[in-house]
């Protein structure tokens, strides 16, 4: 459960840090759904804010960039992502 609790707080913290750049203390929205099945666990995340693709560009957040290690982390712990 640790797992999916560090995902979901990455998730949730890209999206207040990238997804609302001008006001991040105002957030229009953030919805959470999950499903789990005996041995799969699905987490989504629905925001009103800017849009911003994590998973764009993924070699040049790996070689250069400062920040994105919170994509690491959801790309290694689970098994599959999409925007």
């Amino acid at each position: 459960m640790a797992t999916v609790r560090l995902v979901a707080e990455e998730a949730l913290f890209n999206i207040v840090t990238y997804e609302y750049p001008l006001e991040p203390a105002w957030v229009k929205y953030v919805a959470l759904a999950y499903a789990a099945e005996k041995d799969v666990f699905m987490l989504q995340l629905t925001d009103g804010g800017v849009p911003f693709d994590p998973l764009a560009d993924w070699d040049y957040f790996l070689t250069r960039a400062p920040w994105g290690f919170g994509r690491i982390f959801i790309r290694h712990y689970t098994d599959s992502a999409v925007y």
